[in-house]
């Protein structure tokens, strides 16, 4: 698998972007003191299709701190389309037509609510408004560090990848070990 398309499945992975909002992160929009990635560049006004800030797992790290200026990028420019990469990818992988970029945002909310994430937390993950009444959905926003349950959820899937996974995803010079010496594929 390239590079770009790793660097693009880890963004979609650790953010539930959706992919155009992926391509666009650049280092700059993720604090890594802080420990957020702002899906909202600066200067992009907030629409409809929100691009919240979210904490940012301790696995997706190294993806950020090793880019120059876009995560996912190709000989060191930004990718700007990726469909076709996607879909090379899906085919050697044997996935159907009907898995697109697009799916890996739903199946990482489906995750997050298999794995027991509260209701209120999965919807603003991805942007959505909550889901209960329209005054709150439109006046309350969760700060990313109240996004503990989605939050550990994300180093779960990682933990699931890595263990299911029969090769490295990420280049050897991103992986890192945790504590226990164990070699993660998105870290």
């Amino acid at each position: 698998m390239p590079a770009h398309v790793r660097a693009f499945l880890a963004t979609l992975i650790a953010t539930a972007a959706r992919p155009e909002a992926a391509l666009q992160l650049t280092r700059f929009q993720c604090d890594l003191d802080r420990g957020v990635t702002n899906l909202n560049p600066p200067g992009r006004v907030q629409t409809k299709k929100r691009r919240p800030t979210l904490p940012m797992p301790a696995w997706f790290r190294p993806w950020v701190e090793n880019a120059e200026g876009h995560i996912v990028a190709y000989r060191g420019k930004p990718v700007v389309k990726i469909a076709g990469a996607f879909q090379t990818m899906r085919d050697a992988a044997g996935l159907g037509f009907d898995v697109t970029a697009y799916t890996i945002r739903h199946t990482v909310a489906t995750e997050r609510m298999a794995r027991g994430v509260p209701a209120l937390e999965i919807p603003s993950i991805p942007g959505h408004r909550m889901p209960n009444s329209r005054t709150t959905g439109r006046y309350l926003r969760v700060a990313p560090e109240r996004l503990a349950s989605a939050h550990a959820v994300l180093e779960e899937i990682a933990n699931d990848i890595d263990r299911l996974a029969g090769r490295p995803m990420v280049p050897t010079n991103l992986r890192v070990s945790d504590r226990a010496g164990r070699c993660h594929p998105f870290r």
